[in-house]
Parts: C-alpha cells; structure tokens; sequence
C-alpha cells in the first residue's frame, strides 16, 4: 500500500501552507480558526479551507486540525483488488504546538 498507490518514497511529506483567515473566541484561551491555503499530497496542490480548534499552551499554542479530503483530488490511485478496500474519501487529523522563537 505505501510504496504502491501512496508512493511514500517519492513522496515522504504532505505539506500545507496557509494563513489564519477566521478567528472566533470559544473560551478564555480557546479559539476556533479557519487556516486558508493550500495543502500538498503525493506532488499535488489544491486549495483548502481548515478548521483548527487552537488552545493557549504555555507561551505557545496547541492547534488540533480535522478535515476530510479524497485521495483521487491527489492523484492517489484507489486499489480495486477485492481482498483489499481502501476509501477515497480519508479523514486527516493534526495535531501540533506552535511556540515563540527564542532570541538570538
């Protein structure tokens, strides 16, 4: 699966480059965001829109991101073999903390 449809040897990263376009305050420290940009799978670029759920975390922030895309949007061929069934629509969650760069 990973070397034959996803291809991660030629393709070892997704990327997303984006802005925050949306900011709603949930709570005290929590904020709801739409990250606005574009995502890059398997060498393909198309432009999304992400919901976040971000959270103070110290001096930084937690973001938690979860959406839904299509691997054919990516030009990953689906397996039609009947023993093995892979969805085109796949679930992708994020999960990452952002902190300020120390001083030089």
């Amino acid at each position: 699966m990973r070397s034959n449809y996803l291809e991660v040897e030629e393709f070892p990263y997704a990327f997303f480059n984006a802005t925050i376009e949306r900011v709603e305050t949930v709570a005290a420290g929590m904020f709801r965001v739409t990250a606005q940009g574009v995502l890059n799978i398997h060498g393909v670029e198309r432009e999304m829109d992400v919901p976040c759920d971000v959270s103070e975390r110290g001096e930084g922030y937690r973001v938690r991101c979860t959406f839904n895309t299509r691997l054919s949007d990516f030009d990953i061929k689906i397996p039609r073999l009947m023993f093995l069934k892979l969805a085109n629509e796949v679930r992708l969650e994020l999960d990452f903390t952002v902190q300020p760069a120390p001083d030089f």
